[in-house]
C-alpha cells in the first residue's frame, strides 16, 4: 500500500495527497513497454530484440474536502485547497519556464525504507466542483514521468512502481 504521495512542484509548495483532506481513490502507475520486435522475412514470427521500458504514466484520482463553520467558509477552503493542488501540478503560467519538468512525484510504499522520486510533466489536471456540495471537489491528475521507475531520495535505489 501507499504510505505517502506528494506532488512537489518546481516552484511553490508541495501538496501531499492520500490524506484526509485529499483522499486518494485511484493510484495507477503504468509502465510504457514499447514493442520493438522485428518481423522475420519470409517466415512466421518475430525476431526478439532488446526492449527497454520507456516512460511511466501515473493517474491519481480522488476528492478534496474543505472545512469550515459555514457553507461560505467551507466553499472558500475547498477553493483554496483546489488552487494549491493546481499550483503543485501545473507549471507557473506567468513565467518563462527554466526547467524541462513541471515537478517531482514523491512516493513511499509500505515496504520501502525511504521516499522515492520521479520527475514529471503534468498531462491532465482536472479538478471539478461537485454541484450542491460546497465542501467537495473531485480531481483527476495524469502525470507523465520521464523514467519508468522511482529513485530513492537517500540511496538512489531504483523502485519499480
Amino acid at each position: 500500500m501507499l504510505t505517502k504521495v506528494e506532488i512537489r512542484p518546481q516552484v511553490g509548495s508541495p501538496v501531499e495527497i492520500n490524506t484526509l483532506v485529499y483522499p486518494l481513490q485511484e493510484y495507477d502507475p503504468e509502465l510504457d513497454l514499447p514493442s520493438t520486435s522485428l518481423k522475420k522475412m519470409g517466415q512466421s514470427g518475430h525476431w526478439p530484440t532488446f526492449a527497454y521500458p520507456g516512460t511511466m504514466t501515473v493517474i491519481l484520482a480522488g476528492e478534496i474536502y474543505g472545512s469550515g463553520a459555514t457553507n461560505a467558509l467551507i466553499a472558500e477552503d475547498t477553493m483554496a485547497k483546489r488552487r494549491a493542488l493546481q499550483d503543485a501540478c501545473l507549471p507557473p503560467l506567468d513565467q518563462t519556464l527554466t526547467t524541462r519538468r513541471h515537478g517531482t512525484l514523491r512516493v513511499r510504499y509500505d515496504d520501502m525504507d525511504e521516499d522515492a522520486d520521479s520527475d514529471f510533466h503534468c498531462v491532465v489536471c482536472k479538478i471539478g466542483l461537485v454541484a450542491g456540495q460546497p465542501g467537495k471537489a473531485a480531481y483527476l491528475i495524469n502525470l507523465h514521468c520521464f523514467d519508468p521507475y522511482f529513485v530513492g531520495v537517500t540511496s538512489s535505489d531504483i523502485y519499480i512502481a
